[in-house]
């Protein structure tokens, strides 16, 4: 299913369960709050090279990523595992215990299930002084990447057999244990950012969820670690399209107004988050361009 379709289909269970309003949010804001909840299968989630430890980590972040993208800091967690094992169990809640840490959120309460195949829910709850939406850019703002993008691409070159753990390397433990700084949160709100989402489905798709059918996005830069660069340019003719395709990153993409920009472009500097402009919002049809060609908008395939 491509992204487009994926959207389509959280629509139609949105209004199934009654949550449209939470639909143009990474985390739904409710009186001064903001709720997330994901899930992840084993089977699908859980990279060769993790343990279970990083499973649990991994799917801690991935749900305060929302948090801190809706413009909240993360405080507190509960999750909800099925497990082969209690030895499982045991792991995967020290993983999660371990980045709720690192998060600075309390752990709250859990579940735990028998299951054939292991599986993990994490919901995370942030305060927010104003929440961030997806919508909300508008023409002129500035495209603000904040974090690098890149890692996931690396894994995916792994998990197709084009490349080997081995020779990935080090460039695989951000994979493992992925993070981004929770007063990121609080910097995209108080700057008043316009729109922000962030990356776990593809930088494209991201950058996509930001815009609407009278927006386009266009980019002049993606920015990624150097060595990363070097991994991925054995592998593809055009490294830097190639990039857009990258998921799992939690890098977020921030639409921003002049002074909003400058805002966090500081704040970043304070907290030492890499963070640059990468592009411009201008008037469109919802297309995001690279160098003035159209990029291919695909993101996560879940069915």
């Amino acid at each position: 299913m491509s992204g487009s379709g994926w959207l389509s289909l959280l629509e139609e269970l949105a209004r199934a369960a009654g949550s449209e309003r939470c639909l143009a949010y990474d985390a739904c804001p409710h009186e001064g709050l903001l709720f997330n909840i994901d899930g992840y299968s084993a089977e699908h989630s859980k990279l060769p090279w993790m343990t279970w430890e990083d499973f649990g980590w991994k799917a801690t972040v991935a749900a305060a990523a929302d948090v801190i993208a809706s413009g909240g800091t993360p405080r507190a967690v509960m999750y909800s595992v099925g497990v082969s094992s209690p030895s499982e169990a045991l792991a995967i809640a020290s993983g999660v215990g371990e980045a709720a840490h690192r998060l600075g959120a309390l752990v709250l309460k859990a579940d735990t299930n028998r299951a054939r195949e292991p599986w993990i829910d994490v919901a995370v709850v942030g305060d927010t002084g104003r929440p961030v939406g997806r919508r909300g850019a508008r023409p002129g703002d500035y495209l603000v990447q904040v974090g690098l993008v890149g890692y996931g691409l690396v894994a995916e070159l792994v998990l197709r057999g084009e490349a080997s753990v081995e020779d990935a390397g080090r460039l695989l433990d951000y994979t493992r244990r992925p993070f981004l700084d929770p007063g990121l949160g609080r910097l995209i709100s108080a700057c008043n950012a316009s729109a922000a989402s962030d990356n776990s489905d593809g930088w494209a798709f991201t950058i996509s969820t930001l815009l609407d059918q009278r927006l386009d996005a266009e980019v002049d830069s993606i920015e990624a670690p150097s060595r990363v660069l070097d991994f991925i340019a054995g592998h593809y003719e055009d490294p830097e399209i190639a990039l857009f395709d990258s998921k799992e990153d939690y890098t977020i993409a921030v639409a921003a107004g002049d002074e909003a920009s400058a805002c966090i472009l500081e704040g970043c500097k304070r907290l030492g988050a890499p963070c640059s402009v990468v592009g411009r919002m201008v008037e469109g049809s919802g297309r995001i361009k690279y160098g003035g060609v159209e990029v291919r908008v695909e993101g996560w395939e879940w069915f």
